[in-house]
Order: C-alpha cells, then sequence, then structure tokens
C-alpha cells in the first residue's frame, strides 16, 4: 500500500513543526530575564540606601542648627572648649558636639557643631561652622 501525501498537506506538516519555542530557547530566556531582575533589584537597593542616607543627613542638619540657634539665644559669646549632649527631635535621638574655637580675632570665635545618631556618635552625619563675635565689648567708652 503506498499513500500519496500531497504538497499542501506536506506544508502543513512542516509548519506545524517550526511554529513554537523549544524547551532550551525558553530557559534561555528565563536565564536572561532573571539575570536582569537580579541587576534591577540591587539599582532599588542601592537607591534605597541612598534616600534614607540622604534623609537622615538632613535631619541632622536640621538637629545641628537648631542646636546653633539655641546656644546663640542662650550665651551671646560661647567660652571655649568642647561640649557634648543628647536631643530628641523628629522622632529620633542625636548626639551634638559643639566645639568652640578661638580666632585670631580676640572678639570672634569659631563655633563648630556636628551631629551623628545616638546610636552610631562617631558617624557624623552633619557639620555647621558658624562664628560669634562678642558685641558687648566696650571701645573708646562706647558700646558697639
Amino acid at each position: 500500500m503506498i499513500c500519496l501525501i500531497s504538497t499542501s498537506e506536506q506544508s502543513r506538516l512542516n509548519n506545524s513543526r517550526v511554529s513554537g519555542f523549544t524547551l532550551l530557547e525558553v530557559l534561555i530566556a528565563m536565564a536572561v530575564l532573571a539575570l536582569a531582575l537580579m541587576a534591577l533589584s540591587g539599582s532599588m537597593n542601592q537607591a534605597i540606601k541612598n534616600q534614607i542616607h540622604h534623609k537622615d543627613t538632613t535631619l541632622a542638619h536640621y538637629v545641628a542648627m537648631y542646636h546653633l540657634g539655641d546656644m546663640r539665644l542662650e550665651e551671646p559669646f560661647p567660652e571655649l572648649g568642647t561640649t557634648r549632649g543628647d536631643i530628641v527631635m523628629l522622632n529620633r535621638e542625636w548626639r551634638w558636639t559643639q566645639s568652640v574655637l578661638k580666632t585670631t580675632e580676640e572678639n570672634l570665635r569659631r563655633i563648630e557643631v556636628s551631629v551623628a545618631r545616638k546610636e552610631e556618635p562617631d558617624y557624623q552625619l552633619s557639620k555647621i561652622i558658624a562664628f560669634a563675635g562678642n558685641n558687648n565689648e566696650k571701645k573708646n567708652g562706647t558700646r558697639r
């Protein structure tokens, strides 16, 4: 018995073999996709860490500015030396360090305020440098 297959049936059989993906092609595509997703998740993780660090740095700057303003209200011309303290601000605990240094001008002091999280006091997040002058000093019998 001889079976004859027409050319239209042959082309249909050949087309059915060609359509679709092989298992190997699907596995390779999934591996490439997995690598791309891992790289993307690493980038997202780094972006989140950077955002948290910038937020902490900004908040520490606010704390330093607050302390500097508070210090200027209490003590118009600060004494030389270093002082430390803790403050709760913005629902966090912060540690500030204030250094008052002598300058070349007798009536001028350099004030450095640095702020860190209380849990990591050695890791300074913000530092502000300001100057304070002694306006109460008498010169030639008149106040300046």
